[in-house]
């Protein structure tokens, strides 16, 4: 995972991006690691990051109802579960590049 970061944080450092976006299953919630990694980064700190996360029906049905929670926790803005209309997506990074 140490390599996974080290790239990451390079891309961002190369990209220089006003917005991420991160698509990840659910069950993939300690990728979550990436964003504290990312929040440590003073350069970094003003970026906002989304979340979205796949899940079946059953995911949904069955899911940890604190898994929002979770993200937000470790620094992320927004989270969305799959599927999400692309209004809502388009508002809210409208409404965090705003704010930033």
């Amino acid at each position: 995972m140490v390599n996974e970061k080290a790239e990451f944080i390079n891309i961002i450092t190369a990209e220089n991006p006003d917005l991420i976006l991160i698509d990840m299953p659910i069950q993939s919630i300690d990728k979550l690691e990436i964003i504290p990694y990312i929040r440590a980064n003073q350069q970094f700190q003003h970026i906002p990051i989304i979340v979205l996360a796949a899940a079946t029906p059953s995911d949904i049905n069955n899911m940890d109802s604190s898994h929002r929670e979770k993200c937000i926790a470790v620094g992320v803005n927004e989270y969305f579960t799959k599927p999400v209309k692309l209004k809502i997506i388009l508002d809210k990074i409208q409404t965090l590049l705003t704010q930033s």
